[in-house]
């Protein structure tokens, strides 16, 4: 399974595991910390796909050059 697929547009911890190559344990202490995109319904966390998918969109993350730092012409 990969980003690329065609992914149900919710996912669970464990599927999101195994797409991000990390542990269960690692993955249900991410959503528990909120660095993983989650939705709960009753004791289910699920992580919404496309939300995921914006999480590791390196666009979105990019973080501007603080002032201090010079710039390259």
């Amino acid at each position: 399974m990969t980003l690329d697929d065609d992914l149900p547009a919710i996912l669970t911890v464990d599927q999101v595991a195994v797409l991000l190559g990390i542990s269960r344990g690692l993955a249900f202490a991410a959503a528990r910390s909120g660095e993983l995109p989650v939705v709960r319904i009753g004791r289910r966390i699920l992580v919404p796909r496309d939300q995921l998918r914006r999480m590791l969109d390196p666009a979105q993350n990019r973080v501007p050059p603080s002032s201090s730092e010079e710039t390259l012409p």
